[in-house]
C-alpha cells in the first residue's frame, strides 16, 4: 500500500516553483507535478491536473509569480495570454491573471516579483 503523506496541500509555493497536487492520481496516489514556469501551470490545468475554479485561479496568480521573476512586462503580458488560454471559460482565472496584470501596470520592471509574489500568496 502507497504511503499516504500526512499533509496534503492541493497547491504550495517553494519560491521558484509552484507545487501542485496532480488530482488525476487521486484517490489512489499522492503524486504532484512542479510547475516552474506559466507554461507549467498553464499544461496542469489544461490537463486537468489542478481542477476546481477556487484552485485554477490560485495557480493563475501563482503562475503570474513566475513570469514576473523575469521582470519584464512584455513576458507578463504574454505569459497572462498563455494562462487564459489554458481554460477560456474560467472565471477565476481570467480574474486571478487579470487581478496580478492590474497590480504590476505601474511597477517598475525589476520589481515585478517583489510585488506579485505576495500577492499570488493572497
Amino acid at each position: 500500500m502507497p504511503k499516504i503523506e500526512s499533509q496534503i496541500h492541493a497547491v504550495e509555493w517553494r519560491g521558484n516553483r509552484l507545487r501542485v497536487l496532480d488530482q488525476r492520481k487521486l484517490p489512489h496516489q499522492v503524486a504532484y507535478l512542479d510547475c516552474r514556469s506559466p507554461r507549467d501551470v498553464s499544461k496542469a490545468i489544461r490537463e486537468m491536473a489542478l481542477r476546481g475554479a477556487p484552485l485554477i485561479g490560485c495557480a493563475a496568480a501563482y503562475g503570474m509569480a513566475l513570469s514576473a521573476s523575469l521582470e519584464s512586462h512584455k513576458i507578463l503580458q504574454r505569459d497572462a495570454k498563455i494562462l487564459i488560454k489554458s481554460r477560456p471559460t474560467a472565471i477565476n482565472l481570467s480574474h486571478a491573471v487579470h487581478s496580478m496584470l492590474s497590480k504590476a501596470k505601474n511597477i517598475p520592471e525589476g520589481h515585478l516579483f517583489k510585488t506579485l509574489e505576495p500577492e499570488a500568496q493572497l
